[in-house]
């Protein structure tokens, strides 16, 4: 389907509202919480307050059938997706990691040699930056359009989710240091914090939340459609079971080699503490305040870490939620008083979802297991030795794709599309492995099968590897400690919750299809600038009452 001009939507919009009054919301904030499923606003609505989801579901529009349309569904791709309204097809993000073949080496997605600021000892050269994000987001049209008089704060957990969502030019992008304890930033963004985040630094709050233990919120009663079977656990490299006891210490023992704050960031309490920091931000940063309209994104991550190590099902996640719904409580009341009531926008989202445990499907009948990781390897390379002569043929397995040596192949003289088909087609015969793709079947033509589609719009021709892998329902590789993991184009990893709310956003909810990369061109349209530049996406109309 043929996308809609954007200065023709722009124009709908305009007379929906009323161009003349532009009626732009002082603020905008975005809020993703990772590894959310839609059926955690069901399963724990009961026992939500009445302030946090349960509002923003009573007095926002709900939307049930989002999804990403592509794979790997990991956090850099999808926080990069959903702020700049396209794939990692045309934005570069391509997973948390990334293998450059002339290199042979993989880096991560926000990796650079700036420095660390933030700390009172310099870190020189392990500073982050959004370079690898080669489209604009929807922050960088907003300063570009507002001539940089806009006021743009990302935070995170991760300072992959920071970054990717503040994009190139923000005033502040901001994620939090497991070994001090402090929210730090890039000098690719400031040689210094910010006053107002100093401040906050200053008063340590970290250094309290773990000396706090993770009880339960509320009474056993809470949790009694909780998964307590002691059978299904994360197993570590030496064999080891780690079984979930709840509650949980915040304190590392004293000859750990963790990072001090290892486990407030494994528990729910670290998103109460990035609450305080947006409230700080909200009431401190300077957002909302002029005649630009201000942005400010929030990424939970403490969601994501619990959901790996616990499951779904679990009383932890659970909980976390829980306490999540009361946080999102004291943002929303701060940013009435702040910002004002009927003049912000907000929407949350989440970028991507997770599976069932594999342990607990399989114990249920239902096909599900791990693949692991160097077998895999080791698979791919003796059939390649087998095939034609020995040699390391394989040069990674990355984001479930493999990386083959090209050099190798143009030595021996063979064709390199011949050798992708090869091994794409015995891969498929193997238990879990549902299909195979190759590079040259992603350059040739344009897929339209879900999956494949998904495949396509996730292959990037300069990064991507040689054979991509989809994994049947249920299977995926294995990764030491965690339980479950996501990355896969089933529903269980694409389908995320999306609620708006706020000025000018109608009640109500909506079981249509959208894609994450409408999320964009949609804050395009309520912010009144253009699309981000590679955005693929359309406006979300019915949510102020359009068809």
């Amino acid at each position: 389907m043929r996308k809609p001009y954007p200065f023709i939507v722009l124009l709908i919009f305009a007379s929906i509202t009323g161009f003349a009054q532009l009626n732009r919301p002082k603020l905008v904030v975005g809020i993703v919480v990772d590894q959310m499923r839609p059926d955690y606003l069901t399963r724990f609505y009961d026992q939500f307050g009445q302030g946090g989801f349960k509002r923003l579901m009573a007095e926002g529009y709900t939307m049930w059938d989002v999804h990403y349309n592509y794979i790997p569904t990991y956090t850099g791709p999808g926080h990069a997706s959903i702020y700049s309204g396209t794939t990692p097809r045309y934005h570069g993000i391509t997973g948390n990691d990334i293998y450059y073949r002339e290199r042979k080496k993989s880096e991560y997605c926000v990796n650079d040699t700036f420095n660390v600021v933030g700390n009172s000892v310099a870190e020189t050269g392990k500073g982050l930056s959004p370079r690898r994000l080669i489209a604009t987001n929807i922050c960088d049209e907003l300063k570009l359009c507002t001539s940089g008089k806009s006021t743009i704060i990302s935070i995170s957990l991760k300072d992959r989710a920071a970054i990717l969502s503040g994009g190139h030019m923000a005033d502040c992008v901001s994620w939090f240091d497991q070994k001090t304890g402090n929210f730090v930033t890039s000098s690719y963004y400031a040689g210094q914090l910010p006053a107002w985040l100093s401040t906050f630094n200053d008063r340590n709050l970290a250094f309290s939340y773990i000396n706090e233990k993770w009880t339960p919120l509320y009474g056993s009663s809470y949790y009694s459609d909780c998964i307590t079977d002691t059978t299904i656990c994360a197993v570590t490299k030496t064999g080891e079971k780690v079984l979930p006891r709840f509650p949980h210490d915040l304190q590392l023992p004293l000859n750990s080699k963790e990072a001090t704050y290892s486990l407030l960031y494994k528990s729910p309490l670290a998103n109460s503490l990035l609450t305080d920091l947006a409230i700080e931000a909200i009431k401190n940063g300077n957002l909302g305040k002029g005649e630009n309209p201000g942005f400010l994104a929030i990424s939970y991550s403490s969601t994501d870490v619990v959901g790996h190590l616990y499951g779904p099902h679990s009383k932890e996640i659970k909980d976390t939620y829980l306490r999540l719904d009361q946080d999102l409580d004291r943002l929303i009341t701060t940013l009435d008083q702040a910002i004002g009531k009927g003049n912000y926008v907000l929407f949350l989202t989440a970028d991507h979802g997770i599976p069932e445990v594999p342990q607990y499907l399989a114990s249920r009948k239902v096909p599900a297991g791990y693949l692991y990781h160097k077998p895999l390897i080791k698979l791919a390379a003796d059939f390649l030795d087998g095939s034609y002569t020995a040699g390391k043929w394989v040069d990674t397995l990355i984001n479930d794709q493999f990386y083959l040596n090209r050099k190798l192949i143009s030595e021996k003289g063979l064709d390199l599309a011949a050798v992708q088909a090869r091994l794409a087609n015995y891969l498929m015969q193997q238990k879990g492995i549902a299909f195979a793709y190759t590079a040259a079947e992603m350059k040739e033509g344009e897929f339209t099968s879900k999956l494949a589609m998904a495949v396509q719009n996730g292959f990037q021709p300069k990064l991507s590897g040689d054979v991509m892998l989809v994994m049947e329902p249920g299977f995926f590789e294995y990764e030491e400690g965690y339980l479950v993991e996501h990355g896969s184009g089933y529903n269980y990893d694409t389908n995320v919750p999306l609620i708006w709310f706020g000025q000018n956003i109608k009640k109500g909810e909506s079981w249509q299809l959208h894609y994450i990369t409408d999320i964009a061109p949609t804050l395009s349209m309520i912010l009144r600038i253009k699309y981000p530049s590679a955005s693929i996406g359309n406006p979300i109309v019915e949510i102020n009452g359009q068809k």
